[in-house]
C-alpha cells in the first residue's frame, strides 16, 4: 500500500510539472499578463489583450511603436500575435495574426461572444479583448494615422457533441 501511494504521488507530481504554465520557470514576458513599454530605439509598447480562458495557455498581444510628434505620444499598430505558453517542457511559441478589415460584420459589431454554423459544425467565437491603436492611411502622397479598434477572437469548433477544439485565432480591424 505504501509503495502504491508513493508511485501515485510521483505520478501526480510529474503530471503537475507537465501541465504547469511555462511562465512559472521561463520568465518569458509573453506568458505574463501585463503590458509594458521599452525605450527603443524605436520605443515600443506591448499590450496584453487577454487570454483564451481562466488558466489558459494562449495569450493574445499587440505590439505598437510609440511616435512622439508635436509634443504628444501616439501608439501606432505594428503587429498582433498569440502565444502558446505550453508547459515547462515546451518553450512558448508565437504566431503572428494579420488583422482583417471587417467593417459592419459580426467580428466588429457583436457586443461579445457569438456562434455560427460553418461547414455543418457549430463554431463559437470568443471575444478576448479590444485594443485601440492607430494605423497608417494614405491619400495621394500624404500619410495619416487613424484610430482603429482591434478586436481579438479565439474560435472553437464543436467536432462532436461536447467536444470543442481550437479552430482559429483572428483579429478584426474595426472603425474606432
Amino acid at each position: 500500500m505504501r509503495r502504491f501511494l508513493t508511485v501515485l504521488l510521483a505520478i501526480v507530481a510529474l503530471g503537475a510539472l507537465i501541465v504547469a504554465p511555462a511562465q512559472a520557470v521561463s520568465g518569458d514576458y509573453r506568458c505574463e499578463e501585463r503590458s509594458f513599454s521599452t525605450t527603443g530605439p524605436p520605443p515600443k509598447g506591448y499590450g496584453f489583450v487577454g487570454k483564451s480562458g481562466p488558466g489558459a495557455a494562449t495569450h493574445y498581444w499587440m505590439e505598437e511603436w510609440i511616435s512622439f510628434e508635436s509634443g504628444t505620444s501616439e501608439y501606432r499598430f505594428e503587429t498582433a500575435f498569440r502565444v502558446n505558453c505550453g508547459s515547462i517542457f515546451f518553450p512558448p511559441t508565437s504566431t503572428v495574426i494579420t488583422p482583417v478589415l471587417l467593417t459592419g460584420q459580426p467580428p466588429c459589431t457583436a457586443p461579445g461572444n457569438y456562434a455560427e454554423v460553418v461547414d455543418d459544425k457549430i463554431v463559437d467565437h470568443r471575444l478576448i479583448g479590444t485594443k485601440l491603436s492607430h494605423a497608417q492611411f494614405r491619400i495621394g502622397g500624404n500619410t495619416y494615422w487613424l484610430p482603429w479598434n482591434y478586436r481579438y477572437w479565439h474560435t472553437l469548433r464543436q467536432d462532436s457533441p461536447g467536444v470543442w477544439t481550437w479552430f482559429d485565432s483572428s483579429v478584426a480591424k474595426c472603425p474606432a
